[in-house]
């Protein structure tokens, strides 16, 4: 069994229903606990990517420096 590896037609690891994992955010602190899109908490280490922040995670987290936003290109 793999864990956290994105395949077409699956539901990524960490909480996106993407066809292709789109990395929005880099976890810069040590460990960060988010929650995903469906409401499971998620474990988050620093140089890990995440698609997904709510707008108010992503606010408190950027305000603590413990995330950075990854450029869409």
């Amino acid at each position: 069994m793999t864990y956290g590896l994105a395949e077409r037609s699956r539901q990524h690891a960490m909480g996106t229903s993407d066809a292709v994992y789109v990395p929005r955010w880099r976890v810069t602190a040590p460990l960060i606990v988010a929650k995903g899109l469906d409401g499971r908490l998620q474990y988050a280490y620093r140089g890990d990517t995440l698609a997904y922040l709510s707008d108010e995670q992503a606010k408190h987290f950027l305000r603590l420096a413990m995330v950075a936003q990854v450029n869409a290109e």
